[in-house]
């Protein structure tokens, strides 16, 4: 049985590293606005439903690109060991038709 490649395998490997990074952000995103929380105009709930809709949709298409390519990668090296495996089934049926010497 042949297996087949997880697609999402990538993603999951950037998702993964990018645990930390954006918990990091997150904590100093944390610390740093405690002090300023009432400094700032935030804006209105929809914006920020919009903004991070926006965000989310724009991480699906980013997610959703890495996994296209690698399909394409695996698709094209796919085409050519059919071709090679065509190339080396013409030249068994030339070398098979081929008239003995003798």
């Amino acid at each position: 049985m042949v297996s087949t490649p997880d697609p999402l395998a990538r993603v999951k490997a950037l998702a993964s590293k990018a645990v930390w990074p954006a918990g990091g952000v997150l904590i100093i995103m944390i610390v740093v606005g405690g002090p300023y929380r009432h400094q700032l105009a935030w804006g209105d709930v929809p914006t920020w439903i919009l903004a991070i809709t926006t965000l989310l949709a724009f991480l699906a298409a980013g997610f959703a690109a890495i996994v296209a390519y690698h399909l394409y990668e695996i698709e094209a090296g796919r085409d050519v060991t059919a071709s090679q495996d065509r190339m080396d089934a013409d030249e068994d049926r030339r070398l098979a038709h081929r008239p003995a010497r003798g």
